[in-house]
């Protein structure tokens, strides 16, 4: 318990400097106090769209609910603040709709041909995989795009670090505190990933599809991506698709994908 007091304590700090600084309202400061809060809860949803053996459970997400923490409403705040710019970026789909409105238009434009390979790439454990430093200077930078922010970037990013540093959560009566990656059950965790991903990832795969370009043309002519699920329309042979699927594992020493494509007519499966 001598772990949860000092995070209150953290937290009671840096809501004090937001109010003394006059970035926090009074209401704000009040809402984020920590002194009445308790850590997190630590559970997991089954995840039965996947694949599993008869008669075993299916594959676990793990989540650590903020609700009732001492980091919820910081989270909160984190989130209303975030929430826009991670929206900024050419990948992005806000949901199905969203994504079935995109491939209305796919189809209703020029036909694809017989090398045009439908093409989706997961990541795995994205939220518990992004590293601090760089999921935070990712968030950075996206808050320093605002033109008229409410809330310095500075400050924001302090916030987001103690959410972050000190996700403590209760399992098995025990405390815990989970030292890599963001929590799934924290309400900025999907904007947070949404802006990594953009700012660390999303770039570097168009870079190395370009290596498989033909007359300058890069042979992913689609890339849209809904927080770690990724669609894109590949020009070019299986075998280059499957070169530039391992290439893109070696994108990033945490960040780790899984696919699956459409096979083109006449062309057997490398």
């Amino acid at each position: 318990e001598i772990e949860l007091k000092r995070t209150k304590f953290k937290i009671r700090n840096l809501i004090e400097e937001g109010l003394v600084n006059d970035i926090l309202t009074e209401e704000e400061h009040s809402a984020m106090k920590p002194d009445e809060k308790d850590a997190a809860k630590f559970y997991c949803t089954f995840k039965v769209h996947k694949d599993h053996a008869p008669m075993t459970a299916p594959p676990v997400r793990p989540i650590v609910s903020s609700s009732g923490s001492v980091t919820e409403n910081t989270a909160a705040s984190v989130e209303y603040h975030i929430k826009d710019v991670a929206k900024l970026h050419p990948s992005y789909l806000q949901d199905t709709p969203d994504f079935l409105r995109y491939i209305e238009k796919v189809n209703d434009g020029t036909a694809l041909e017989d090398d045009h390979i439908l093409v989706t790439w997961d990541v795995t454990g994205l939220y518990n995989n992004i590293l601090h430093e760089e999921g935070l200077e990712s968030m950075e930078q996206a808050l320093n795009s605002r033109t008229n922010p409410e809330i310095p970037t500075d400050y924001l990013v302090k916030l987001m670090r103690v959410i972050l540093e000190n996700n403590l959560f209760r399992f098995n009566e025990e405390l815990w505190r989970q030292e890599v990656g963001c929590a799934m059950g924290t309400k900025p965790a999907p904007s947070y990933a949404d802006i990594f991903m953009a700012k660390k990832i999303d770039d570097k795969i168009i870079s190395l599809a370009q290596t498989y370009s033909r007359h300058g043309k890069s042979p992913i002519e689609i890339l849209k991506r809904f927080l770690d699920d990724i669609f894109s329309i590949f020009k070019g042979s299986t075998k280059n698709l499957h070169i530039l699927f391992d290439e893109m594992n070696k994108i990033h020493e945490t960040i780790k994908f899984t696919t699956n494509h459409s096979s083109p007519p006449n062309e057997p499966e490398e």
